[in-house]
């Protein structure tokens, strides 16, 4: 897997520094001089008390291309709308036989598009539920069309209702499954993240297996937080896991911004046959995603690279490589 950088990206130089190592800040490249003035500016405009925002972070309208630096909201509803059909049947008579939703929040976490395109799986980390949402975002119910098309609630084996702590989900194109990512749990007295191999049928959930990530994080509530796919050269896929804090860290070291973490995995299997996520790098995401946590990432066309901060409300955009 190449590094990320940073779009748009300055020329390479013919005098390339050696390898660095996965963790060394110079493993990626880093765009100059307007971006760097600018975020100069924003710190300043903060410490002179205007524009208070977040994370210390000064208001994208100090910028001089603000209209293109800013993301315009299209469209938007509610989960609560959008899931407001499910569980509603008709009787021979034609009556309608409503049912209260299973959740009373839905606290969603990620979503990924289905191979078919026409819609989204989403999860959750206060419940194992799975939602699969129409693409166009209309509240329109497995009463009315069947498939992937429509707003449904897929049901996992065994849920008891406690919280799942799922916090990605992936399309897992070269098997044809979806991976669902539990943040940390406990595994052998250390937190890690479990990956599931699952299948969304109909009206529920199909777990095909899951796979602990070999990796201990610091703390319980700062672990993987979004994941990608990513394909090398040779055509070798590779699962790229975001951190949510600074450093793969929780506390004070999580929240020293600008210096988040990805973590390359391979999927491997260990010598008493189980499943394992073994990690092949740890890369640093470039300072100029210079946030206080990270909430989610997306690799569009294997070349792409979205990553978003719920504490900064902002997106960052690179490439891979």
């Amino acid at each position: 897997l190449a590094p990320f950088h940073p779009a748009p990206s300055s020329s390479p130089s013919s005098n390339a520094p050696a390898p660095a190592t996965a963790d060394d800040p110079s493993l990626f490249g880093e765009s100059s001089s307007p971006e760097a003035s600018f975020r100069k500016k924003k710190r300043a405009a903060n410490s002179n008390g205007r524009f208070a925002a977040p994370a210390g972070h000064g208001k994208d309208c100090l910028s001089e291309d603000f209209v293109s630096e800013t993301l315009l909201l299209i469209h938007e509803t509610s989960l609560v709308r959008t899931f407001s059909n499910f569980g509603h049947a008709q009787d021979q008579r034609g009556a309608e036989e409503s049912h209260a939703l299973p959740l009373g929040k839905f606290e969603a976490s990620d979503l990924t598009g289905t191979p078919e395109g026409d819609a989204v799986a989403v999860v959750f980390d206060n419940s194992l539920l799975i939602g699969r949402v129409r693409k166009d975002l209309s509240a329109r119910s497995s009463t009315v069309e069947s498939g992937f098309g429509v707003n449904t609630l897929l049901e996992w084996p065994g849920d008891d209702g406690s919280d799942s702590q799922f916090e990605a989900i992936v399309y897992n194109e070269s098997s044809g499954q979806f991976l669902v990512i539990q943040e940390s749990v406990e595994v052998g007295g250390e937190m890690k993240a479990v990956i599931f191999d699952v299948q969304l049928l109909a009206n529920s959930t199909k777990v095909l297996g899951k796979c602990v990530v070999d990796f201990a994080f610091s703390s319980g509530n700062k672990g993987v937080e979004g994941a990608a796919m990513v394909t090398d050269d040779q055509g070798k896929s590779y699962l790229v896991a975001l951190c949510e804090g600074n450093h793969c860290e929780g506390g004070k070291k999580g929240r020293d911004t600008g210096n988040g973490r990805v973590l390359v995995l391979e999927r491997t299997v260990a010598k008493g046959g189980e499943c394992v996520f073994e990690v092949r790098e740890k890369a640093k995401i470039p300072a100029s995603a210079d946030f206080m946590d990270y909430s989610a990432m997306s690799v569009y066309g294997n070349k792409k690279v979205a990553i978003t901060s719920q504490e900064n409300s902002a997106v960052w955009i690179g490439e891979v490589e």
